[in-house]
């Protein structure tokens, strides 16, 4: 069905039902026609995605199956679709540079250290617990996703200024609406961050733990967000050694330099490496643990 330009309505959630997934358009309308869709191009796609074009109800019931989600997480019911208003138009369409200025504001504050960036990003928060209060259908979702970001940049604020107390309480915020999302990127971001705080603390086994737990998010989270999780992981094995806890320091270094080998991740090599030569020139630097290392240092 073809709708008037001056009433066209983007359909934010089936793009980023596809942005999700690091799909083209091309690629949705591949998938279309191994289920059935002869026909179906990444232009028409595009229609779908910019609102000037609804798919047909064949074509919803396959994109439902392609992405694996209801008509409304695609923003394909037609009772959501039909009840939105010019207000609500405009408000979607200001999510996405809203968005693109939570993170500019990330660079400003690490770059320049001005308060004034966090204080709009904390009213922006306020905005959006406010539009999700009041508004459904298709803003929900990108909203949410909004407000996850809000909350990380918050929380990697307190951690840079040693508010590590008001860190974890944003960070955890992060992964409650990761949770509420279903959203695999935002809950391994989440893990991560959870991680450093833990790590800051001391507490290596459980910033381990916690990274090991976002393990089954793995399989949906995209590549650039997965590959930072074991990354943190094999620099969290490495750091056991530095706390004191040289045996397990030790293991867990090696355990690490699996995941760096996995990543084609020489950084995090060099880590272990700075490592075993820290501990070389200690009495236990010929331990057989230590040798150990060695041969996995060899063989990364």
């Amino acid at each position: 069905m073809v709708v008037p330009v001056d009433q066209a309505i983007p359909n934010l959630l089936l793009r980023q039902a596809r942005e999700r997934r690091n799909l083209t358009q091309d690629e949705v309308a591949d998938g279309l026609i191994q289920l059935g869709a002869m026909g179906a191009t990444g232009g028409l796609v595009s229609k779908w995605e910019r609102g000037v074009c609804r798919p047909s109800r064949f074509h919803r019931r396959l994109l439902c199956r392609f992405f694996d989600a209801t008509l409304e997480q695609l923003g394909l019911d037609a009772g959501v679709s039909s009840g939105r208003g010019p207000e609500e138009s405009i408000r979607a369409t200001l999510l996405e540079p809203a968005r693109a200025s939570v993170k500019l504001s990330w660079l400003v504050w690490s770059g320049t250290g001005n308060a004034a960036v966090v204080d709009r990003v904390t009213r922006l928060i306020d905005q959006l617990s406010e539009t999700v209060t009041n508004y459904g259908g298709n803003l929900r979702q990108p909203s949410l996703e909004l407000l996850a970001c809000g909350y990380e940049m918050l929380g990697k604020v307190a951690f840079d200024r040693l508010d590590h107390g008001t860190a974890y309480g944003h960070f955890l915020e992060m992964q409650q609406l990761g949770e509420a999302l279903d959203d695999a990127d935002i809950l391994e971001l989440a893990a991560v961050h959870q991680r450093d705080l833990l790590r800051r603390r001391g507490e290596y086994e459980l910033a381990v733990q916690r990274l090991r737990s976002a393990a089954s998010y793995a399989p949906r989270a995209t590549g650039a967000v997965e590959g930072l999780r074991p990354q943190t992981l094999a620099r969290a094995h490495a750091e056991h050694a530095y706390a004191g806890n040289v045996d397990v320091g030790v293991r867990l270094g090696i355990e690490g330099l699996a995941f760096a080998r996995r990543y084609d991740s020489p950084r995090h090599v060099s880590r272990v490496q700075r490592m075993y030569d820290r501990l070389g020139g200690t009495p236990i630097g010929s331990s057989a643990r230590m040798r150990d290392l060695a041969e996995a240092l060899r063989a990364a």
